[in-house]
């Protein structure tokens, strides 16, 4: 019984982290696919990071989310969500130099 135990909790484990793993694969180019969409080259985006939040699910937030960098406003995050199979960008928070975020969709953002 406690081995039966052990073997489950442990499919369990494993199969969560497999989850997350592949579908932050997956993500990733859904988001590099996006970015090409609206035009960006991959020499203009400084990072990107995805994360996977388990307690969102319970909380009733989006469980995927996704962070980008731009190299031309390094100190403003866009960040986006991933939700029924497509990426959309949900907010920016940092700042520009001259407060236009120029990565805002579907325009730039003036603040």
């Amino acid at each position: 019984m406690k081995k039966a135990l052990i073997i489950m909790l442990l499919f369990i484990i494993l199969g969560s982290f497999s989850y997350v793993y592949i579908g932050k694969a997956n993500i990733n180019n859904k988001l590099e696919a996006h970015l090409k969409d609206k035009g960006y080259k991959d020499s203009e985006v400084r990072s990107t990071e995805v994360n996977h939040s388990f307690m969102a699910v319970v909380l009733s937030y989006n469980k995927w989310n996704i962070k980008v960098v731009f190299n031309d406003e390094p100190n403003a995050l866009y960040n986006y969500n991933y939700k029924k199979g497509s990426i959309s960008q949900g907010g920016i928070s940092g700042f520009t130099e001259d407060n236009v975020y120029r990565h805002g969709e579907p325009e730039p953002v003036y603040k």
